[in-house]
């Protein structure tokens, strides 16, 4: 799960865009090494740009 803000504005009659971004970390539990190295927990990054028609 990443946590995000997003906003979404309409314009025109039948068109909105939508911006949203989060940050969060991710886990990876199979990772190819045995010890912890912490190459499993890495951050992770989402970013969304849209355009949407609405019928």
């Amino acid at each position: 799960m990443i946590p995000s803000f997003g906003i979404r504005r309409g314009f025109a009659k039948k068109f909105s865009y939508e911006f949203s971004a989060g940050f969060g970390l991710e886990y990876n539990i199979f990772s190819k090494s045995n010890g912890c190295n912490c190459e499993h927990l890495k951050n992770y990054a989402d970013i969304q740009a849209k355009i949407g028609y609405n019928f």
